[in-house]
């Protein structure tokens, strides 16, 4: 999911925790229903998971198990004066998430010794979608941790 929302302030990247917006219109890019059905259909990846992914993946797991947060989100937000060409926007989300590999594929935890990567082999497979929502008026942090979960598919 990619969001954001606000009047200017320049460009903010931090955890979700720290991301504090002014008021303003949410606009957040979800992905298709045909493309988390393409996600869901993956096959799965004889790549092996890098250090970074299994280090976070693994990470993710041991706090989710104790029940405690894990830092799972980056955000880059930038708050502009004006207003968002949402087609614009939603022709390079789609653009950097089809270029970018890493985008391609999510991950089934199995158990602490068992990872799989699954991998969308097609990148055109790839689709997110804006949804305008109204006035944010809550926390944006509680609206992105809602809507995250590292070992959920985002496609």
């Amino acid at each position: 999911m990619f969001a954001g929302a606000g009047s200017a302030r320049g460009l903010f990247v931090g955890t979700v925790h720290d991301w504090v917006p002014e008021r303003g219109r949410i606009v957040a890019w979800h992905a298709s229903p045909t493309s988390l059905e393409k996600a869901r259909q993956a096959p799965v990846s004889d790549v092996p998971l890098s250090a970074m992914q299994e280090a976070h993946l693994r990470g993710f797991s041991r706090y989710a198990a104790r029940g405690l947060d894990y830092a799972r989100l980056v955000i880059g937000s930038g708050d502009e004066p004006g207003q968002c060409d949402v087609r614009t926007m939603s022709f390079v989300i789609n653009s950097h998430l089809r270029r970018h590999k890493t985008y391609h594929s999510w991950f089934e935890y199995e158990h602490a010794d068992r990872i799989v990567r699954h991998t969308i082999s097609d990148p055109a497979d790839i689709e997110f979608l804006p949804i305008r929502h109204d006035e944010m008026t809550r926390i944006p942090r509680d609206f992105i941790v809602t809507e995250v979960n590292a070992l959920k598919p985002v496609f």
